[in-house]
């Protein structure tokens, strides 16, 4: 009866040894799995990083239930040389932009929440120096099962050296036309001085 119950033992200690190789095996598989997958999102992160940098983007998200933002990339496209001091909430945000601009975006953000899904706007921030920035900001809204709104995100890009390129083609183009115009009204007026100068003389 001894060496029965001894030979039964043995046979589950095998057992358990092996069922707990398995399950070691299985561990060091998950582990390799999850370095695996935490290095490739490291990677991506750093893509992601390298890529907004190199387009000079800004990225925020707004939690609607809490009023938090968060901001990420190229901060200081919106916020200059205090990029360290972004706004914890939109409230907070609204204030950065140009106040003649702040009923726009409260009117598109309000109609993105009520009704759409994206959203792309221009508007104007003001930087702690005092300057003013033009900013392209696209964006959507998130919503749950029950098609409620809980986040917003969007990405950023200063647009204001293109701006400025815009305005002085514009200017450059009425100066050409004005050119063109004169020219073409010189050309009037001396037309019929030259007949008369050929009568008079």
């Amino acid at each position: 009866a001894l060496l029965e119950a001894n030979t039964k033992l043995e046979r589950r200690v095998a057992e358990r040894t092996a069922d707990l190789q398995r399950a070691n095996e299985n561990l060091a598989l998950e582990i390799q799995f999850r370095r695996k997958a935490e290095s490739d999102a490291r990677e991506s992160d750093q893509r992601l990083t390298l890529a907004l940098k190199a387009a000079g983007l800004c990225t925020w998200s707004w939690t609607l239930a809490e009023d938090r933002t968060l901001w990420g990339g190229q901060r200081q496209v919106l916020f200059g040389s205090q990029a360290d001091k972004t706004p914890d909430s939109w409230k907070d945000y609204l204030q950065v932009v140009y106040p003649d601009d702040r009923g726009h975006v409260r009117s598109v953000i309000d109609n993105v929440l009520k009704k759409g899904q994206e959203f792309d706007i221009e508007y104007r921030i003001k930087w702690p120096d005092g300057s003013h920035h033009f900013i392209a900001d696209r964006g959507r809204v998130y919503r749950n099962d029950a098609g409620k709104p809980f986040r917003i995100t969007g990405v950023c890009m200063d647009v204001t050296n293109m701006k400025r390129l815009q305005d002085k083609l514009i200017r450059s183009e009425r100066l050409a036309a004005t050119g063109q115009l004169a020219a073409s009204v010189a050309h009037e007026i001396n037309s019929p001085l030259q007949a008369i100068s050929v009568l008079l003389g």
